[in-house]
């Protein structure tokens, strides 16, 4: 193998595994157009096909589908029909065809590819149960649910007694049943599952930020937003009255923001030996964090490295060991297990917690596209009790915050100081719009904050720009005249 070749596309391998598909695809051209000097067809297989693959999602469509092409001529003439990486090849063609919205073309070659990794590989294998998943995506996608159901269940059982629990292909195959059993309106069955992937999805998380930059957290904490999204469309819009899911989706909403703005470097900082009293554990520390590091790039190049779980478990053995004397390991465990009753049970007698979300709705009645407006919904917390209110369409609330926030920059432009804020003239517009924030973001919560005298607030999206403080109604009662009517 030639390493340029081979070092190109496992660099691409690593960038595309971070979302970074462009840049996943120029990395791999290079490596491509090496190939075609080589002397073996199946390097020049090898590379369309990875290459095709980076092609596909980053919106190259018309060479990604020349590649699949030719990398299938190649593998089926070399190789044969019944061989594992001809199953790839042929797989990766339906995916293009699927993606493309051409599911009549895509559907026999699904099949074929599942037929030959059942012969060659065995039903209790992770491709045969990735076949499996794209074969019932693609009835799905056709509306076929009756004939999707089966076979994510299957996927799912391999994945389960083959990869375990806590693998990123079991968590596909979780989420897969769950949207099939949210689309068809399942929506008890539907929950459960989604509170399954939502917990993998945060141990996933909290494995690999450790050993990420704030920039790439934020980015692997993107690729799971949809998840979450899914479960606030489902809570807010058809189990809102359900005080065990309300409990569930707040939890989970605040494990997400937690897990975004957890302060790992300082903790690695400490970790390193910074402080003097962690010294005679450095070598352990260090051992530790590189074995993170392995397992973190490892797992995201390439899930089925089957060197994974030696390292894995070593790394956990170090981790239990190293617990036992340094807090801020355990410190990071029960970081990601915040629960409402500790943030209630926190809270004065008189005061309320508003906890606002910003989400984009999923649309179960869509079979592609599934992604509709985004929204916001709000969590109201007090000691006693905790409530969700939807406070519906995003847009005209961010519409209003700009509207606010650019008669500040205007007013700020004209040098007027935070004491003439609200009492000069050219405050009227601004202050109209915050009443209509008011009227859109705290009216809909206000029988809940009744007899209250304090209110805490955590903001999302643009309504972090908002002063809350500063917010009346159009009377001109401000929020605590409101609270305490």
């Amino acid at each position: 193998m030639d390493l340029e070749i081979e070092n190109r596309l496992n660099l691409a391998s690593q960038l595309h595994a971070a979302g970074k598909y462009q840049e996943a695809l120029q990395m791999a051209l290079p490596g491509l157009e090496r190939s075609a000097r080589s002397h073996d067809p199946l390097v020049k297989a090898w590379c369309c096909n990875e290459v095709g693959f980076y092609c596909l999602h980053a919106g190259v469509y018309e060479k990604a589908i020349g590649l699949f092409q030719e990398a299938l001529e190649i593998r089926r003439r070399v190789l044969g029909s019944d061989h594992p990486n001809t199953a790839t090849c042929i797989n990766n063609l339906a995916a293009f065809h699927s993606q493309m919205g051409q599911y009549e073309a895509a559907l026999p070659l699904y099949q074929e590819a599942l037929e030959i990794r059942r012969r060659v590989s065995g039903s209790d294998h992770p491709s045969t149960a990735a076949s499996i998943n794209n074969l019932a995506s693609l009835h799905q996608s056709l509306g076929q649910y009756e004939a999707a159901m089966p076979l994510f269940q299957e996927a799912l059982e391999i994945c389960r007694r083959v990869l375990g629990s806590d693998h990123p292909d079991t968590a596909t195959s979780i989420s897969n049943l769950a949207h099939l059993n949210a689309r068809m309106g399942q929506y008890e069955a539907a929950m459960p599952l989604f509170q399954e992937v939502l917990a993998i999805e945060d141990r996933m998380m909290r494995r690999h930020f450790r050993v990420m930059s704030q920039a790439e957290r934020v980015a692997y904490a993107d690729r799971f937003l949809s998840t979450l999204f899914v479960a606030c469309t489902l809570v807010a819009i058809h189990r809102a009255n359900d005080a065990g899911a309300v409990e569930w989706l707040y939890e989970a909403v605040l494990r997400r923001k937690e897990a975004e703005t957890l302060l790992l470097a300082a903790q690695r900082e400490a970790l390193l030996g910074e402080r003097a009293e962690y010294a005679p554990y450095t070598g352990d520390l260090r051992r530790w964090i590189a074995l993170q590091e392995q397992v973190s790039q490892a797992a995201m190049a390439n899930p089925h490295d089957p060197a994974l779980p030696a390292l894995r478990a070593e790394a956990d053995t170090l981790e239990r060991r190293l617990a036992m004397v340094i807090p801020e390991i355990t410190k990071e465990h029960q970081s990601m297990t915040v629960a409402r009753s500790a943030v209630a049970l926190s809270l004065p007698e008189s005061s309320a917690l508003i906890e606002f979300v910003k989400y984009r709705r999923f649309d179960v009645t869509k079979k592609k596209s599934s992604w509709a407006e985004e929204r916001y919904l709000a969590f109201a917390v007090t000691p006693a009790a905790l409530h969700l209110v939807e406070l519906g369409d995003a847009e005209p609330i961010d519409a209003l915050v700009q509207t606010f926030l650019a008669e500040a920059d205007s007013a700020a432009g004209r040098g007027a100081s935070d004491a003439t804020f609200i009492d000069t003239d050219w405050q009227d517009n601004a202050r109209t719009s915050l009443q209509e924030i008011f009227t859109r973001v705290l009216l809909p919560l206000q029988p809940l904050l009744t007899g209250k005298s304090r209110l805490l607030v955590a903001p999302d999206g643009p309504l972090a720009f908002v002063p809350f403080d500063l917010l009346e109604d159009a009377a001109g009662r401000s929020v605590g005249d409101n609270m305490s009517r």
